[in-house]
């Protein structure tokens, strides 16, 4: 047993974990600020999922624990921010098939529109910065990220992605 877990918890959550691995379910799991929770415990539960952490906003040793289980790792608005630069320094270290990124709508709108109420158009943004901080170019970025996008949600369709592709 798991220190500081109640045992109904434990058992919803592998029932659920079930559910998502038998439907071909992404698991999610949101993390701020997450050290100390025993996360680690739950280790060899979510190795056999498809997973992400949304909004990362934590620390290096927690991304580097989440992608040692196969976990995706999301970058929102928040990199964009002036006071970031120790979470860009970490994004800059994970690898790129391990990357995705989001809005996190209607929250954390990212520079210049912070303030704002988020929405998914301002992505755009936030993938600029993380191209920036990857060093890559940002249409490779797009590509690299949205392919991540249906590795992890292999029931989404890329048709749209494909017919883009053709009018190129």
């Amino acid at each position: 047993v798991l220190s500081g877990i109640d045992p109904l918890q434990l058992f919803l959550k592998r029932f659920s974990a079930r559910f998502y691995v038998n439907h071909h379910v992404p698991f999610r799991h949101t993390a701020f600020g997450c050290e100390g929770c025993g996360f680690q415990g739950y280790s060899k539960f979510f190795y056999v999922l498809f997973t992400k952490i949304h909004c990362f906003s934590s620390s290096e040793e927690l991304a580097k624990f989440a992608l040692s289980i196969g976990f995706y790792i999301s970058a929102s608005g928040i990199i964009t921010f002036n006071k970031s630069q120790e979470l860009r320094d970490i994004f800059s270290r994970i690898p790129t098939d391990r990357l995705l990124v989001e809005t996190d709508a209607p929250f954390l709108a990212p520079i210049p529109l912070r303030g704002r109420r988020n929405e998914p158009s301002f992505v755009v943004h936030t993938a600029e910065v993380l191209a920036q901080i990857k060093n890559m170019d940002f249409k490779e970025l797009a590509q690299i990220t949205s392919d991540n996008f249906f590795k992890l949600f292999r029931k989404a369709s890329d048709r749209g992605r494909y017919i883009l592709k053709c009018q190129k």
